[in-house]
């Protein structure tokens, strides 16, 4: 069901020369034509820094095996444009059978949970089915189909808002289940395309080097109670205010499961906390 796939289909082409070239522009005064015959500014060091330069290389990704529900976030990036699979026009008819749709991790593994999510997946292939073989336009009978079912789309985005979109959505309360996935498939695509310290400067979250939490008091519920959800590990580490006594996210059936997998993960990526 869960098959997410990352393709970095284009990228803008020779990084050093163009970033060398715009930086003695910049700085210099050396006609354009004698810059082929000098040694140009070091373009790992000036795309590793958050410099407006960063904005000039451009990536266009494929994104495959992504619910809907995923793609109303990733498009509120106001630094990219995207194009993505209309469901007015896909023949879905079959997207149950085949298994195009995404199931969570909270119902994967919980088999009675799982049980209901597909059978209800099943009733709406059905449901649709019918509509479209009694006439009804696809547009129309499109209303009834879930969130959760996957389409793939592509996404041209510059590098410095590539690294704020990163930085960003791999924050623990950033809904990681959708996202880890998909950070993990672009540095490994990066990684073929960035010159080292480059690709380093993508791996921050965002409360990297910052005295407080950009989002506490998104935290705080989660910490109090009110909010049933496990809390950020690294808010608990770096945080928490040792003179509050907060001890609900101890009683978290599952907290130390959970604040174990994201360390592993985030270091997978070579994140920095």
């Amino acid at each position: 069901m869960n098959r997410p796939k990352v393709t970095l289909l284009s990228v803008t082409q020779d990084i050093p020369g163009v970033m060398g070239r715009v930086w003695e522009i910049a700085k210099g005064k050396a006609p354009l034509e004698d810059m082929d015959k000098m040694i140009l500014a070091d373009a790992d060091t000036i795309l590793s820094a958050d410099l407006p330069t960063s904005e000039y290389i451009n990536f266009i990704w494929c994104v495959e095996g992504m619910p809907r529900a995923f793609w109303d976030q990733f498009d509120r990036s106001r630094h990219a444009a995207f194009w993505e699979q209309s469901v007015r026009i896909l023949d879905l008819t079959t997207f149950a059978k085949n298994g195009e749709y995404w199931i969570p991790e909270s119902i994967e593994k919980d088999g009675f949970a799982k049980a209901r999510y597909t059978e209800c997946m099943d009733n709406i292939e059905l449901t649709y089915k019918s509509l479209i073989n009694n006439g009804v336009p696809s547009e129309d009978a499109r209303g009834v189909l879930p969130l959760h079912i996957n389409v793939r789309g592509t996404c041209c985005i510059n590098l410095r808002a590539l690294k704020a979109l990163i930085s960003n959505r791999i924050c623990f309360i950033a809904q990681g289940s959708y996202w880890l996935p998909v950070v993990h498939g672009m540095m490994l695509e990066l990684a073929r395309v960035l010159p080292p310290k480059t690709l380093r400067s993508m791996a921050h979250l965002p409360c990297y080097k910052k005295d407080k939490c950009p989002i506490e008091s998104n935290v705080i519920p989660r910490i109090t109670g009110e909010d049933p959800n496990p809390p950020c590990p690294i808010f608990l580490k770096r945080f928490l205010n040792k003179d509050m006594q907060y001890d609900v996210y101890a009683k978290h059936p599952e907290y130390d499961q959970i604040k174990t997998k994201y360390y592993e993960l985030i270091r997978s990526l070579g994140m920095d906390e």
